[in-house]
């Protein structure tokens, strides 16, 4: 498998058991602490979405998530206080994390890895919390202990579900445990927000997925995602633009963008199908809002 991932075929069943592997040993290390972390990122479709009673093709990325080689740890701002974050680095060095090298010799204090098994990563990341954090900055918490700035992140400990998780921890003792993971309209915001400034393949095949797969469905997806914006979510404002203007039609950005994640190269119909997908979600959201297109209402 190549370093960094690029297309769907570059990921193995093997690294999503790695990932929860992760998870249980996190969550089992933390144990209350894990009530000011949320799960977010590319493990969470997994999570929201059980395809375990269903029968489908689990070599197929359009069925089974193709997963993630990293977990992303949404910390709470209310860790800040009594620098409780003090106490969740403690307890990851005791379980056996430790912030990354570089090729220089430094440290990644935003992102951890397992000693013993060095190919999983922790991602840390924090919403901002003082006038003046820029996304993607870094938080500094203490040394070799920091966290990515990421704006709307505060919409996960606002809005998400409790999932229990059983298995094998990383070093192989059987666990369950009950984490938070973030709710799916949540979902689509960050990687709304994602696709309008990285622009990833699979950040548009990640929001394409869970729109095809949730049993909510895209309309119920769209009624939630309506809500955070009626609530006064700017960054949920922002990301259902960012969907609009990248699936106008199924040779724009974001269509190819999924077709060449999921076969590295493009594909008509799923790129017609993801187009659909996308664009009956965003037009469900402006309905819901009582916002439809001037071409709708026309009509």
């Amino acid at each position: 498998m190549t370093e960094v991932p690029i297309w769907a075929g570059d990921y193995h069943p093997d690294d999503l058991k790695l990932v929860k592997a992760g998870c249980l040993t996190v969550a089992t290390s933390l144990g209350d602490l894990m009530h000011e972390i949320v799960i977010v990122g590319g493990y969470v479709p997994s999570l929201l979405i059980d395809i375990t009673h269903k029968q489908i093709d689990a070599a197929n990325p359009l069925e089974r998530h193709v997963g993630t080689l990293d977990l992303d740890l949404a910390f709470a701002v209310t860790l800040l206080d009594d620098e409780r974050y003090s106490e969740v680095a403690k307890q990851l060095k005791s379980a056996g994390f430790e912030p990354e090298p570089k090729d220089n010799g430094e440290t990644k204090s935003q992102t951890w890895r397992f000693r013993e098994q060095p190919g999983l990563k922790l991602d840390f990341l924090i919403p901002p919390t003082e006038e003046g954090d820029e996304g993607g900055k870094l938080k500094n918490l203490e040394k070799d202990f920091a966290a990515f700035i990421i704006p709307g992140l505060s919409l996960a400990h606002q809005n998400f579900e409790n999932v229990t998780i059983a298995g094998t921890t990383l070093r192989g003792a059987k666990a369950e445990a009950t984490v938070r993971v973030c709710a799916p309209s949540v979902f689509l915001v960050l990687k709304g927000l994602a696709i309008g400034k990285r622009g990833k393949d699979k950040d548009d095949y990640d929001a394409f997925y869970v729109l095809r797969n949730h049993p909510q469905g895209v309309k119920g997806l769209a009624v939630d995602f309506a809500r955070l914006i009626e609530e006064g979510s700017e960054e949920g404002r922002v990301a259902l633009d960012s969907f609009r203007e990248r699936f106008t039609d199924s040779d724009s950005v974001g269509p190819v963008a999924v077709s060449r994640f999921v076969y590295g190269e493009n594909d008509e119909d799923l790129q017609a199908d993801a187009m659909v997908f996308v664009r009956d979600f965003v037009d469900a959201v402006d309905s819901v809002r009582g916002d439809r297109p001037a071409a709708d209402e026309e009509g």
